[in-house]
């Protein structure tokens, strides 16, 4: 099981991903969306809801609103208070235990702030743009929900039913992400979207709103791939792939990680280049892991082990990519805790989530799909059902 001792310095980006496996509670928000959600937001209901959810189990590690404050006190800027800098915003998505990293040059940072200029007005101008505790929290709200699931919140946000999203439809959209991370502090939702045009008239498409929304998660993990590229030679080692994933997640997978890699027969692995795209393939395949969980309950009921092709040919079936045979061991070497060349059900759990810090039940090991659309009979049904009706 996991750690069960408090740890801030695990949050970042895989502690970000576990917010988006609420969809119970997430959809529910969303119906229920019109009562007097206002300027302002709260989320005790939220925190029930967790506490009472066959998903909570006592062995996760559960990190609460005051683990969020001290993050983001830990990583703001110590000569203006409450602001931290877009380069620590970036920093704060990683696991603090990992540190063999390099600051971004500028053209990097540029490309950070072009994509997130759509979002927030101030980021796009010369140095290291200032970003308020709400900024933080809006960003980490936007990055809660997988791209996966993106057509799924523009269609309930869409009151109107025309597949276009207005600026109000659009912080709604944020009032209900927030909550459901467990978040009361009061937020200021924004007034102004720059995507939305000077006078917040200008509505998106769902394509465009998805574009932007996609942008804006893949430049922040170009830029933490860039981060660990200390050489700037466009691939990391697979040791450091390794080291860095698993650094998210219990000490005791890196112990047992560095354990095998000792071992002559997985040296040359660790020696083995990652490349950027491969790093965002794996990235891609965490963002669909209850896709991909759903598939292997479905058709591997004997609950084989997996070897490379077989790995390979699930996460072509369900996502339709391919790992390099490279990054095939690397990720081989990673999870494969028993040394057998295999993936075990177990191990492939932790290849798929366990970064997240969240880990499968029983209960909800149907999938993200099964268990939303459950919940969002209700939420068509009181919000836009009626559009679907003869």
């Amino acid at each position: 099981g996991m750690a069960t001792e408090k740890s801030p310095m695990r949050l970042g980006w895989r502690w970000i991903r576990s917010f988006a496996r609420r969809p119970r509670a997430w959809c529910s928000r969303l119906s229920g969306e019109r009562k007097a959600l206002g300027a302002m937001v709260t989320g005790m209901a939220a925190v029930a809801w967790v506490s009472s959810s066959s998903y909570a189990r006592a062995e996760d590690q559960r990190f609460t609103e005051e683990d969020l404050m001290d993050q983001f006190h830990e990583h703001a800027c110590k000569d203006v208070e409450s602001k931290m800098r877009l380069s620590e915003l970036i920093k704060s998505l990683e696991p603090n235990d990992y540190k063999d990293t390099r600051d971004l040059d500028e053209s990097e940072m540029q490309k950070v702030k072009e994509a997130l200029s759509k979002f927030f007005p101030y980021v796009k101008g010369k140095g290291d743009p200032l970003l308020t505790l709400d900024d933080y929290l809006m960003v980490l709200a936007l990055l809660s929900v997988s791209p996966f699931d993106y057509e799924i919140v523009c269609k309930i946000v869409d009151k109107s039913g025309e597949g276009c999203i207005e600026l109000n439809e659009y912080t709604k959209m944020i009032a209900c992400l927030l909550p459901n991370m467990g978040i009361h502090h009061p937020v200021a939702l924004p007034s102004y979207v720059p995507m939305f045009g000077e006078d917040g008239h200008t509505s998106l498409t769902y394509e465009q709103l998805k574009s932007n929304w996609l942008e804006f998660r893949q430049v922040l993990r170009e830029a933490l791939f860039n981060r660990l590229d200390v050489n700037r030679e466009g691939y990391i080692s697979g040791g450091a792939f390794a080291r860095y994933q698993l650094s998210y997640g219990p000490s005791d997978r890196l112990l047992k990680f560095e354990n095998r890699i000792s071992q002559e027969k997985n040296k040359e692995v660790s020696e083995k280049r990652v490349s950027k795209a491969e790093f965002l393939k794996y990235e891609q395949m965490l963002d669909a892991h209850e896709n991909i969980e759903r598939a292997v309950s479905l058709f591997n009921v004997a609950n084989k082990p997996f070897g490379k092709h077989e790995f390979n040919h699930l996460i072509h079936g369900v996502i339709g990519i391919d790992f390099s045979p490279d990054m095939l061991d690397v990720l081989f070497t990673t999870y494969d805790n028993d040394g057998d060349g295999q993936l075990s059900g177990v191990e492939l759990q932790h290849a798929l989530q366990s970064t997240a810090m969240h880990g499968v039940t029983a209960h909800n090991q149907q999938g993200w799909l099964e268990t939303t659309f459950g919940c969002m009979k209700d939420c068509f049904d009181s919000e836009i059902g009626y559009r679907f009706r003869s």
